[in-house]
């Protein structure tokens, strides 16, 4: 069943992947092209409290780097201003002041590679073309539309007792089993556990205010209902046993809002139960207690260990394990900058689909991809109608078609037998290989390579 769902969710998400790329091959030049969407990740995961950051004190710094907390110069301002005996910064008589936690980027290696299904589309317009087309602009175009993406992560070999915990139901990747086995209850439970909801009775009584979670956002209840301490050490010891108890309570909101009061009784009334499908006979459980079965029973068998994972982009955005999540971002931006893995990946895509990657240009040149392999010819064996082409180009490089045709013709009416003989040798000449036409119109003469002199 797993194993099912799992393929229908890969099958849908590369079929929405090619109906939302962007495969207009017709590109604009560098300086009029959208910028990228770099902050893909800018999100907050809700990690372990291990790895996560305070909110507090916190400043952003460059290219998504965390910048060092600010240190309090001596005799400043602040101090001087302080009552005596108090430390600057504090909030009270002997309460201290709260450092932001170091966050250890994981130490893994990503990579982008495009879908098949992508690569196989984009290959197919490009030989629909017949021009080349620049690959740094074809890499963008997959960039440009995450769902067309996914990410490889791999373990650096340094670290030999790490590995990566995956989710054999949807692909999520985590460093941690307890944060995988938290987003297998969140998302999976309702797979293999049957779902029955039951109507109560409202809560009576005089509610001013209600908790909420200030991690998930869940509304825990009223201070003065008697499941408000029960309902926090289940929520602690389920959902945030990593942290500390009171670090938990030290995070909880207090609402005064009527209309959260309100939502509080329709959620307490409207009681959610579980049972293991397939077993009739089993006692209902809670949702809490549903999730604490889950994890123990079932969800280590949907777990796999490995040193290598391949997770598509869109699920990265969900990862919960900061360090991991922090990792794939810097990697999302490096690619934005320079998208080297995808480049990579597309070479021997492109190659095994027959299409020709080759350079152009002055000093390292422009790598282009072209469905037709280049074949430079000689000008002296070919008739005067090709001649007249292939001189005209080779004095005039980056000419377009109408600049060929005023050049050559320039009395000629438009589809004028004067104009055929212009481009039907051209035509040829391009399914030949003898002239390159690219993307933007331009034509060029492929030149011969110029071997190097042997050393001595």
């Amino acid at each position: 069943m797993s194993e099912e769902k799992k393929n229908e969710n890969t099958n849908g998400d590369a079929k929405e992947s090619i109906q939302n790329l962007s495969l207009e091959l017709n590109f604009v030049p560098e300086w009029a092209r959208k910028p990228p969407e770099t902050n893909y990740f800018s999100h907050k995961p809700q990690g372990d409290r291990r790895q996560r950051p305070d909110d507090r004190g916190q400043r952003s710094g460059g290219r998504g780097q965390k910048s060092a907390p600010r240190v309090q110069r001596p005799g400043s301002r602040d101090q001087r201003s302080s009552p005596k005996g108090q430390r600057p910064g504090a909030r009270g008589q002997g309460s201290r002041e709260r450092r932001p936690e170091r966050v250890e980027i994981a130490p893994v290696q990503v990579r982008f590679l495009p879908l098949q299904r992508a690569i196989m589309e984009i290959a197919r317009r490009i030989k629909n073309s017949g021009r080349a087309h620049p690959m740094m602009q074809v890499a963008f175009l997959y960039l440009d539309n995450p769902e067309s993406c996914s990410a490889r992560v791999e373990i650096n070999k340094e670290a030999k007792d790490l590995t990566l915990k995956q989710c054999k139901i949807c692909g999520m990747i985590a460093l941690h089993e307890d944060t995988l086995y938290r987003h297998m209850a969140k998302k999976h439970m309702d797979d293999f556990m049957d779902k029955e909801e039951t109507q109560g009775e409202i809560p009576s009584g005089n509610f001013s205010c209600v908790a909420q979670c200030g991690f998930s956002g869940k509304l825990i209840g009223p201070p003065n209902h008697h499941s408000y301490s029960e309902s926090i050490q289940e929520l602690h010891k389920h959902s945030y046993r990593n942290m500390s108890l009171e670090s938990y309570k030290s995070r909880i909101k207090m609402i005064h809002e009527e209309d959260a009061v309100e939502k509080w009784k329709q959620e307490y009334s409207h009681r959610v139960s579980y049972r293991p499908k397939g077993d009739e006979t089993s006692k209902p459980l809670s949702q809490a207690k549903a999730e604490a079965y889950f994890i123990r029973t079932i969800a280590p068998s949907q777990l796999q260990e490995t040193k290598r994972a391949t997770v598509p982009v869109p699920l990265c955005r969900e990862i919960d394990d900061i360090g991991l999540h922090l990792a794939i971002k810097n990697a999302w931006m490096a690619e934005h900058r320079f998208p080297s893995s995808v480049i990579s990946a597309l070479r021997g895509a492109f190659s095994s689909k027959g299409l020709i990657i080759f350079k152009a240009g002055k000093g390292r040149g422009v790598t282009f991809v072209t469905p037709t392999a280049l074949s430079p010819i000689k000008i002296e064996y070919v008739v005067d109608a090709i001649k007249e082409v292939l001189l005209y180009l080779q004095e005039h490089p980056g000419s377009s078609r109408t600049d060929l045709v005023k050049e050559l013709r320039p009395d000629a009416k438009p589809d004028s037998e004067q104009i055929k003989e212009i481009l039907s040798p051209l035509c040829w000449l391009i399914e030949r290989g003898h002239i390159i036409e690219f993307f933007d119109g331009t034509l060029s003469v492929p030149m011969k390579k110029t071997s190097k002199p042997k050393k001595r």
